[in-house]
């Protein structure tokens, strides 16, 4: 029996009228004799009555995180039940299953959990009695009993970890867009949907602003080859396939990321570098762009974390903190040995005026930091420079 893991994002399940194309999307895969593993987000999203935001508003802010772990779990359950009992409605034997029925073990962290072992023994056992599991994403329980939740974007992983689990034919994920995007569509207006991406690619973009599947979830598809379909509720259709695939291009795609500040330390010797990077790694700050440079260290935060620059009061420096900036990524595994990408892309800014701060590369990408302000004129200038609106 080949299986299909399906996941259903918040916007997916948040009116009756998109649950019906949910529940037609599972009975396509029947007709198609591919059996349907389920697994959904909490309904919604902020401001939604069902969302994991919303219920966590019901505490108070200084609440404990055991409490705001079972209160966010909540969601999930609401939105498998209530799939479960229109699919048992419309013809279809189904089941909820939480992220603990369904064998989802995890660390201790209540919040940013992470998934240690897996264990589908009642999925599969649902599955040969021809039941439908729709099993509750983002969340599982410790060795302890204690539930936790996976961070956001936990429910992508939960598909993924299942689909892994289970062996499946393919991982399909479902939200309320075609599937990814040569750019940001609201951003550049020749965007165009990107029919095929490996799993290198996707990581990247996801992890440089393209918030479409979460980077954990991707690491557990890689190793298996398990194909992942990015697609549409609405129309039930897939835009984006990510599977082993070779690139003519050398970019792929361009991304940004906003809100950012770059900050600058001048530190008198060398001895205390360590503890800087480790100051911020113990405030689970993540740093970006980092350089160190003759008594000079540099790095970009998110602006969000500004007040995290107090850590250095502690420390014998000079800091500076500058905020406004944007980090560009062109992405592609085509660009792996071929020179000349960093020149093209450094070139057509400087040719519009646009300053850039700080570049760097990998195999895969190139970066760089330049002002806010700049965000959307760049990426149109970039996307046109490598041809990028032309469909693939």
């Amino acid at each position: 029996m080949k299986i299909s893991v399906l996941k259903f994002g918040g916007n997916s399940l948040k009116t009756i009228e998109i649950r019906k194309k949910v529940i037609n999307i599972i009975k396509s895969r029947l007709e198609s004799d591919l059996f349907p593993v389920v697994v959904v987000s909490a309904m919604g999203r902020k401001g939604d009555p069902y969302s994991t935001d919303n219920l966590l508003n019901i505490l108070p802010e200084a609440g404990s995180e055991r409490h705001k772990a079972l209160i966010s779990s909540c969601g999930e359950i609401i939105s498998a039940t209530l799939l479960a009992e229109e699919l048992i409605e419309s013809g279809y034997p189904a089941i909820a299953l939480t992220g603990w029925q369904a064998g989802i073990l995890t660390n201790n962290l209540y919040s940013e959990a992470k998934v240690e072992n897996v264990n589908p023994s009642k999925i599969i056992e649902e599955i040969k009695k021809g039941i439908i599991p729709v099993i509750c994403g983002f969340q599982g329980i410790t060795a302890t009993g204690e539930i936790t939740t996976l961070g956001r974007g936990g429910s992508d992983t939960t598909a993924a970890l299942i689909a892994r689990a289970l062996e499946a034919c393919q991982l399909e994920l479902f939200k309320d867009v075609e599937g990814l995007y040569t750019a940001d569509p609201h951003k550049v207006k020749d965007a165009q949907i990107l029919k095929t991406l490996d799993y290198n690619e996707i990581a990247e973009l996801s992890g440089n602003g393209a918030q479409i599947v979460h980077n954990p979830a991707i690491r557990q598809l890689s190793d298996q080859e398990i194909p992942l379909l990015l697609g549409n509720t609405w129309t039930g259709e897939h835009g984006t396939c990510i599977q082993p695939c070779s690139k003519n291009k050398p970019v792929t795609a361009v991304t940004s990321k906003s809100a950012l500040s770059l900050v600058t330390i001048e530190i008198s010797t060398s001895s205390g570098i360590a503890e800087i990077f480790s100051a911020f790694s113990d405030s689970r700050i993540s740093l970006d762009f980092i350089s160190v440079v003759q008594g000079k260290i540099s790095f970009v935060i998110e602006e969000k974390y500004n007040f995290a620059v107090s850590i250095l009061d502690k420390f014998d420096v000079k800091s500076n903190l500058k905020r406004g900036f944007c980090k560009i990524t062109v992405t592609g595994s085509g660009m792996t040995g071929q020179p000349g990408v960093m020149s093209k892309l450094t070139k057509c800014l400087e040719s519009e005026n646009i300053n850039i701060e700080i570049a760097t590369d990998s195999y895969s990408t190139i970066s760089c930091l330049i002002k806010e302000f700049d965000e959307i004129r760049a990426l149109n200038i970039i996307h046109n420079a490598f041809d990028l609106k032309e469909k693939s």
